[in-house]
């Protein structure tokens, strides 16, 4: 019984080996795996930044902190983080700052340090004292600009918006607040 057991084993073992042999693969058997590596940009930002002043009428100062992640094309490719207010400080009537139509020269800006991506390529961060803008998506004012083949670490790269609004004794008592809306691409 085990011999045929057995046997029946063996022949079944070479009916398989030349079905497969018929079909054109022999071992070891192998399947090739294709990626499409693209562009990608990923961005996190705090939430919440509170400005503050330190003395009689000195400008609110704060920073916000960011965190980014990029992949641009070898050849021809790049990427930008930009920013607008999208919601403005709601005291346009008259009795806080306003960022889209200043009454008392008080003006939003902010300077910017990034960090180059980690493994390969180049950050370029804004100026200093860039002037914020209330828009849209079409925001124009750059927190930075990536070169081609930027490629950063995969726990990200790092970087930071000083702000710096203004202070006015004209403006009425309160915490208005505005809202900056971030806009990244990767080519």
């Amino acid at each position: 019984m085990k011999k045929i057991l057995a046997l029946t084993a063996l022949a079944l073992l070479l009916a398989a080996s030349s079905a497969l042999a018929q079909l054109g693969q022999a071992p070891p058997y192998t399947t090739t795996l294709t990626i499409t590596i693209g562009p990608e940009i990923a961005f996190s930002v705090d939430s919440g930044t509170t400005l503050t002043s330190t003395g009689r009428f000195a400008d609110f100062l704060g920073s916000t902190n960011f965190t980014y992640y990029i992949r641009t094309t070898v050849t021809g490719g790049g990427g930008s983080i930009n920013l607008y207010v999208s919601s403005d400080f709601g005291s346009c009537s008259g009795t806080g700052p306003c960022v889209g139509t200043p009454k008392d020269s008080e003006t939003l800006k902010y300077s910017c340090s990034v960090n180059n991506p980690g493994n390969h390529g180049t950050a370029t961060g804004c100026t200093a004292s860039t002037p914020a803008a209330v828009g849209s998506a079409n925001a124009t004012p750059v927190v930075s600009s990536f070169s081609t083949d930027a490629r950063s670490l995969k726990a990200g790269n790092t970087g930071v918006i000083s702000w710096d609004l203004s202070n006015s004794p004209m403006f009425q008592t309160g915490s208005p607040q505005a809202t900056v809306t971030y806009v990244i691409s990767a080519t």
